[in-house]
C-alpha cells in the first residue's frame, strides 16, 4: 500500500513538471516564435538592399523567418497553423527547422529574384520577393509562400 501511494504521488509530481513546462513555452511564443526572451520590438526589420534597388529588394542573408503559408498558385493564402522556421544564412545555405525535422540546400538572390535549391539541387522556389512590414511574400510560378521576420539567423 505504502508503494502504490509513492508512485501516485511521484505521477503527480511528474505531471505537474509536465504541465508547468507546456505553460511556460506558450508564454514564450506570445513573445516570438522560436525566440524564446525576444519581442519584434526587440529585433531590427529586415534591411533594404539599397535606396537605387527595387522597393521590394529584401536582403535576405544573416535572417529568421517563420513560415505563415505556403499556397498553391491562384489559392487564396490560408496560414499554415504550425510554424515552421526559414533560416538564410550569410554562406549561402538555407534550412527550413520544423520540431525536430531539418530540410535545406543553398539559396542565390539578385535583386528581388530568389532561387533556393535542395540538397540534391533540386529547385524548391524560383520566384520574386516582396516585402510588406514584416512579411515577405515568395512568388514562384507553382506556389505563394508568406513569412514573417524573426530577427537575426543563428547561423553563419
Amino acid at each position: 500500500m505504502k508503494n502504490y501511494r509513492t508512485v501516485c504521488n511521484l505521477t503527480i509530481v511528474a505531471l505537474i513538471w509536465f504541465c508547468l513546462a507546456f505553460s511556460c513555452q506558450n508564454r514564450e511564443r506570445a513573445e516570438t516564435p522560436e525566440k524564446p526572451g525576444k519581442t519584434p520590438a526587440d529585433s531590427s526589420a529586415p534591411t533594404r538592399r539599397s535606396r537605387s534597388s527595387p522597393a521590394d529588394s529584401v536582403d535576405l542573408a544573416g535572417t529568421d523567418w517563420t513560415l505563415l503559408s505556403m499556397t498553391e498558385k491562384g489559392a487564396t493564402p490560408r496560414d499554415s497553423g504550425t510554424t515552421p522556421n526559414v533560416e538564410f544564412c550569410t554562406n549561402g545555405k538555407w534550412a527550413i527547422r520544423h520540431y525536430s525535422s531539418l530540410q535545406g540546400g543553398a539559396w542565390e538572390q539578385s535583386g528581388d529574384r530568389l532561387t533556393m535549391r535542395d540538397e540534391n539541387g533540386r529547385t524548391y522556389a524560383d520566384g520574386t520577393l516582396s516585402l510588406d512590414g514584416e512579411v515577405l511574400t515568395i512568388d514562384d510560378s507553382d506556389y505563394t509562400f508568406r513569412l514573417r521576420y524573426l530577427g537575426p539567423a543563428d547561423c553563419k
